[in-house]
């Protein structure tokens, strides 16, 4: 009766991004009943990365028709990475980069903050400011709108979802008073946060 041998020869291979480790054990198997074999891996942290654009300036023409006084930029988010990303908007602010204080920007304000924007005298006109992103609601291509808080106050909210290497353009929309006697420069920071799609 010849001998039977076997030769078994195992390989099991650890992958990760951009590291390649590898861990090789021998072990004998068992016949008679079921073995388990342990496949081990290693998985790196994405790295996340993303981008945006944006272009024009926005400009505010009171003499202009209702509903024609604002023109927006378009911001453009672009996804640089593998893995889906949330876009959030912390909060919107006023920037004022000169010395004198009657040049600084209005301050971003609640929505609410008057009944009609249109009938705001010269003072409150260059006090207040509000603003609002027009962005994907996530339903196909429809958009929804998000009106910034007083920028004292954190409320963020979802811009919107990147999907891999995807992007996504949003908009921008105001309230604000029509009592500008000279032409001005306007300044804000907006703040957002991008992080792992939940």
């Amino acid at each position: 009766m010849k001998t039977l041998k076997k030769t078994i020869a195992a390989f099991i291979c650890v992958l990760s991004v951009g590291l390649l480790s590898t861990t090789a054990f021998a072990e004998s198997m068992n016949t008679d009943m079921p073995t388990t074999i342990p496949v081990n891996g290693v998985v790196q942290t994405v790295d996340i990365a993303a981008s945006f654009t944006i272009a024009p300036d926005f400009i505010i023409n009171p003499a202009a028709e209702p509903g024609s006084q604002f023109t927006s930029p378009t911001l453009t988010f672009t996804n640089d990475c593998n893995a889906p990303l949330d876009v959030t908007a912390l909060k919107m602010s006023s920037l004022n980069v000169f010395e004198e204080p009657e040049n600084d920007s209005p301050h971003v304000s609640a929505p609410d903050k008057f009944e009609d924007w249109s009938k705001l005298g010269k003072e409150e006109t260059l006090k207040y400011i509000a603003f609002a992103l027009i962005h994907p609601s996530g339903e196909g291509d429809e958009q929804t709108t998000t009106w910034f808080a007083d920028e004292d106050e954190e409320a963020p909210f979802l811009i919107g979802t990147l999907s891999p290497n995807g992007s996504f353009d949003t908009t921008f929309d105001a309230k604000f008073g029509l009592a500008w006697e000279q032409e001005r420069e306007l300044h804000y920071n907006l703040v957002t946060m991008i992080a792992l799609a939940e």
